[in-house]
C-alpha cells in the first residue's frame, strides 16, 4: 500500500475507526488520541497493509493493540503511584450516543438512550479483552473471523470470549432489576 492509498483507507475507514476507538476508551480525547495513533503506526507500516486484505479490520487490530498496551502501562503505573483507574476517568468522560436514529416518540427515544447508555457503562466495567470482543462484534458488526484475525487469537477463543462477557453482562444487567 502506498501513502495516497493509505489516505483514502482513512477516507473509508476513518469514521468506522474512530467509533471503535470511542467505544474502547470512553472519551472523546482519548479516541482522537488512539485514532491518530492508529493512523501513525499504519503509516509506519504502510508497506505491509495490502488493500486486497480487509485494511479496516487491520488498522482496528493496531488499534486494539494500542490500547491494550497502554491498560497495561496504565496498570502498571497506578501500581506503582496509584494514579486514578480508567472507570474513574471514564465516569468523568463523555457518554456515548446511541448511533441509529428511529422514528419513535421522544419518550420511547429518550428511555432507549438511557437503557443504551446502562448497557455501556455495564460493558466498560468489563476486563479489556471482552470490553474489545464486545465492541467489535456488536458496534463494529464484525464476524468472529475478522474478531480472531484483529486480535491474532483462534475463533474458539473469541467465542468464548464473547460468550463469557455476554453471561457477565446478563448477570450485571439482571442484578439492576432487568429482566430478560
Amino acid at each position: 500500500m502506498t501513502k495516497d492509498e493509505l489516505s483514502q483507507c482513512v477516507d473509508s475507514c476513518g469514521d468506522a475507526l474512530y467509533g471503535f476507538c470511542l467505544h474502547l476508551t470512553g472519551s472523546r480525547a482519548d479516541a482522537d488520541d488512539l485514532f491518530q495513533d492508529s493512523f501513525l503506526t499504519a503509516l509506519e507500516k504502510v508497506g505491509r497493509i495490502r488493500l486486497t486484505d480487509n485494511p479496516e479490520s487491520y488498522l482496528m487490530g493496531i488499534a486494539q493493540r494500542l490500547w491494550m498496551n497502554q491498560k497495561r502501562k496504565e496498570a502498571r503505573r497506578k501500581s506503582i503511584a496509584g494514579l486514578d483507574s480508567l472507570e474513574e476517568r471514564q465516569e468523568l468522560g463523555e457518554q456515548f450516543q446511541i448511533k441509529e436514529v428511529r422514528e419513535e416518540s421522544p419518550e420511547a427515544m429518550t428511555i432507549d438512550q438511557e437503557c443504551y447508555e446502562e448497557l455501556m457503562s455495564y460493558v466498560r466495567k468489563l476486563k479489556p479483552v471482552y470490553r474489545v470482543v464486545i465492541t467489535l462484534y456488536y458496534e463494529s458488526g464484525k464476524s468472529i473471523r475478522e474478531i480472531a484475525g484483529i486480535m491474532r487469537v483462534p475463533q474458539g477463543t473469541i467465542k468464548y470470549w464473547l460468550s463469557h462477557a455476554r453471561k457477565i453482562l446478563r448477570k450485571m444487567m439482571e442484578d439492576a432489576g432487568y429482566d430478560r
